[in-house]
């Protein structure tokens, strides 16, 4: 496993190039115990790894499985499950940048699919979806939009308004800290 650098030669992150695919073993295992130890979040993270073409996992479908059955309380079960420990593994960071190929720019996650993912142009999920997909549990890889830059300046007047302050609230605040500051560039 190769590790990326960064301009300053702190390890960033492992490029992560091949997982063996969990077995059905693993799987029911994982089902059978929930998150509780490190073998099974790896499990996890293999099985997210090795997903299909159409972006489906060997845990995908036997969530989709145990949706088409008639046992409300292993739905229910299985719902708890999925929101309480499961997609808390999911998106946490170091998962996502062992099985995500674009961590931190997308946020790979695993959803039921819907009629506006389906529709959707590429704008917000990097995938696309058909109707068949509706309803079933998909690995989803979310867009993220680029955050804004934001200025040293921007920022103060945001803090300045939120506290009604002026520039000369702040002058004799700033003397007090004994901090030498040319206020002729604010404003």
């Amino acid at each position: 496993m190769a590790r990326k650098k960064t301009h300053e030669n702190r390890v960033v992150a492992p490029v992560v190039k091949k997982m063996k695919k969990p077995t059905k073993k693993e799987i029911d295992k994982v089902l059978e115990y929930g998150v509780e130890s490190a073998e099974i979040s790896d499990i996890i993270k293999r099985d997210l790894f090795n997903r299909s073409e159409n972006n489906r996992t060997e845990l995908t479908k036997k969530f989709d499985n145990i949706l088409k059955g008639d046992d409300l309380e292993l739905i229910t079960t299985m719902k708890k499950f999925l929101k309480t420990q499961y997609q808390t593994l999911v998106k946490a960071k170091k998962t996502q940048q062992a099985v995500n190929p674009n961590f931190p720019n997308t946020k790979l996650t695993v959803k039921k699919v819907t009629q506006p993912m389906v529709d959707d142009n590429g704008e917000r999920f990097q995938d696309s979806f058909h109707k068949d997909d509706i309803g079933k549990f998909r690995v989803v890889i979310e867009l993220k939009k680029p955050a804004e830059k934001k200025t040293f300046e921007d920022e103060l007047f945001k803090l300045m308004d939120k506290y009604e302050k002026v520039v000369e609230d702040l002058i004799p605040i700033i003397e007090g800290q004994n901090i030498e500051y040319d206020f002729s560039k604010v404003a």
